[in-house]
């Protein structure tokens, strides 16, 4: 059975306390194990995005932009896509990064105080030192520095090292186990499999150093030859499209006071309503034998847990107000942006505190179908559409101003269309606490279909 994680893509270190998840991005991750005694093998795979309910197993499609695996590298089991989610990569983490990689499973952490939270408990050395919970090893002379912990490893096992790289005056660090460690910034990892040392070292060799580490991890590699393990990365988009009509959705939602009679692309319309529930699945076409020797290929959907979705508007206590001003004398333009020049955008949001908020402002078409909207956040760099950053700043601006947040960009002249009319629109992200234990995971699987049997096994 797989296992599917969820994540909020703005999580602090990719977690997320998804209980409330509020219709905007979302990132996936399911492991996949295959039984090699089975001979199991990916044919193809897509992603969706669905309302399924668990009663009677009935669900319909909320995205349009899945992605198909239709060809198999059988030498890998490697799987390419032939579709491309059609979102701008504003605030979509994951646009383009959908793969299925050969993975394992890993072991218990071995580190102790990999973390430095309690300051060197568990490690030794030369010139090293913890501020912050971060360990620097530094030298302003030449001399050997190191950073050691020893028993980690067992000789003969294979061994993933993890660690973050804070800053560096880019010396080098080695170890019998390792050779010369990447030391550049960021967080770097490496598998070892000759293990002839049972510590863990950071050795310098000498020379002048000063580079801060922090989160190192060892885990060791588990190996099954019974088992093949994938894991499978996208990312999504949960939908709030009622002005779009979905054909697929269960007309038991038929309500004619709403937009498409309420059988539309909006989520949070079959959240948690009529038995059904909104959830992530990977389906999966696999080639195995059974235990009578009989070969076939099967299509398997799996599911995710439940996604609990809220509309935008779930929290009343939040007010905004979106307006265009001419970026000169800063006068109000009503609801038309200049064509001759770029227009200001800001999106106010009354009585709130800007402390880990992160907002997005878009624009899209009026008589768009819902699938080409353009974005500007306060969390991604810009890389290009119809909004741009103001001046001076590489995103959305977003500030506290008096007891406002104010979230503002430019409106692209260059880039509107003549005689077209825009919908704007902009959300708010207060920064809900993090809980690093909700992770969430499920297990599940549905057998769809099994063709004809194609073959039979020689015993």
């Amino acid at each position: 059975m797989p296992t599917f994680e969820l994540y909020d893509p703005k999580g602090d270190n990719g977690f997320s306390s998804i209980f409330g998840f509020n219709e905007d991005n979302i990132k996936a991750e399911c492991r996949l194990v295959l039984d090699n005694t089975k001979q199991a093998f990916i044919n193809s795979l897509s992603t969706k995005l669905i309302a399924y309910n668990p009663v009677n197993y009935d669900y319909f499609e909320l995205d349009s932009f899945n992605v198909d695996y239709t060809e198999v590298l059988a030498s890998e089991q490697q799987l390419t896509f032939n579709g491309v989610k059609g979102y701008p990569n504003s605030i979509t983490d994951e646009q383009n990064e959908v793969n299925l990689v050969n993975t394992y499973d890993l072991g218990n952490e071995l580190v102790t105080n990999g973390d430095f939270s309690n300051g060197l408990t568990g490690w030794s050395g030369a010139n090293i030192s913890v501020t912050n919970n971060e360990c620097r090893i530094y030298s302003a002379v030449i001399e050997d520095c190191f950073l050691r912990q020893s028993n980690v490893f067992e000789i003969g096992k294979k061994y993933i090292v993890s660690y973050d790289i804070i800053a560096t005056n880019g010396n080098t660090f080695s170890s019998s186990n390792s050779g010369v460690w990447n030391t550049s910034l960021g967080k770097q990892s490496v598998v070892l499999e000759n293990i002839v040392s049972t510590t863990l070292l950071f050795d310098n060799g000498g020379g002048l150093t000063d580079t801060i580490f922090d989160n190192i991890s060892v885990k060791e590699i588990i190996e099954d030859p019974n088992q093949t393990s994938f894991s499978l990365n996208f990312g999504q988009k949960i939908n709030w499209k009622d002005w779009v009509y979905n054909r697929n959705a269960n007309t038991l939602f038929y309500n004619n006071a709403q937009p498409n009679n309420n059988l539309n692309y909006k989520s949070s319309n079959y959240s948690d309503v009529n038995d059904y529930e909104i959830r992530l699945g990977v389906q999966a076409n696999i080639y195995g034998v059974d235990d009578l020797g009989r070969s076939g290929n099967t299509d398997y959907f799996f599911l995710s847990q439940q996604i609990q979705v809220n509309d935008y508007d779930s929290n009343t206590n939040i007010d905004g107000t979106i307006e265009l001003f001419d970026t000169d004398t800063n006068t109000s333009l009503g609801t038309s942006p200049r064509t001759d020049k770029d227009t200001l955008f800001k999106a106010t949001w009354t009585d709130q505190l800007l402390t880990e908020a992160w907002g997005v402002n878009r624009i899209e078409r009026a008589d768009n179908v819902g699938f080409a909207i353009y974005e500007l956040s306060s969390l991604t760099d810009y890389e290009g559409g119809i909004l741009k950053p103001v001046s001076g700043e590489n995103r959305l601006k977003i500030e506290q101003v008096g007891n406002n947040i104010e979230a503002t960009c430019l409106i692209d002249y260059t880039k509107l269309e003549e005689g077209v009319n825009y919908n704007l629109s902009a959300r708010i992200n207060l920064g809900a606490i993090v809980d690093p234990n909700s992770k969430l995971k499920t297990d599940g699987a549905i057998k769809l279909k099994t063709d004809a049997i194609i073959k039979i096994k020689a015993i």
